[in-house]
């Protein structure tokens, strides 16, 4: 799947304001999660799926509408791009593969997935140090 069928079977699952078919879009787009993450309280598993919805119908919009035809950006400071060696080759690296080479910046695989802030804490906090 390409990045602009995704984004308009996205959109149509938006429109039918069908979220289990944009969540499952969603996961086929980005990987499974890590089997090794930490686990989330109750707490945070909900906040997340009250999120869920929210990031699937809007940001998702917003963040692909500004993905594309944005070549004429100019760092102004260094950029890494990262992606888990366990995302494998989902559509979210090939997403992160294209950034990369139009910023020239260098993609990096942390160990782990997509998430890596979230759910390897640590791994992450070492890398940014």
């Amino acid at each position: 799947l390409k990045i602009d069928e995704w984004q308009t079977e996205l959109e149509k699952a938006a429109e039918r304001k069908s979220f289990a078919k944009a969540m499952l879009l969603f996961i086929k787009a980005i990987g499974n999660p890590d089997p090794v993450a930490l686990e989330k309280t109750p707490e945070q598993l909900q906040q997340n799926m009250a999120n869920l919805e929210q990031f699937l119908f809007r940001e998702m919009h917003s963040l692909l509408g500004y993905s594309g035809g944005h070549q004429d950006i100019c760092l102004k400071m260094p950029v890494i791009c990262g992606a888990g060696t366990l995302d494998g080759d989902n559509l979210f690296c090939h997403m992160m593969e294209a950034v990369s080479a139009s910023w020239n910046a260098p993609l990096v695989r942390m160990e782990g997935c997509h998430n890596l802030a979230e759910d390897r804490p640590g791994i992450f906090a070492e890398w940014i140090i």
